[in-house]
């Protein structure tokens, strides 16, 4: 057995793996949990500025509206 693998850690022991695992695990939480807000609190925003649609863009460059 050689000295170096003797003083080697797994990768389990290693405090900064455990940190990076809580950033990450965290940032998922934190997006489902925004995802979920915007969900539950969803407006109409959209049809009260543009009711028609797209707001009254044609659909193709060609196209114009009178």
């Amino acid at each position: 057995m050689n000295a170096n693998d003797a003083s080697r850690l797994p990768w389990y022991r290693i405090p900064v793996v455990w940190v990076m695992a809580g950033a990450l695990l965290a940032s998922l939480i934190g997006c489902l949990i925004t995802i979920g807000v915007a969900w539950q609190h969803a407006d109409n925003g959209l049809q009260e500025v543009a009711p028609a649609g797209a707001f009254q863009l044609p659909a193709r460059e060609g196209e114009r509206r009178p």
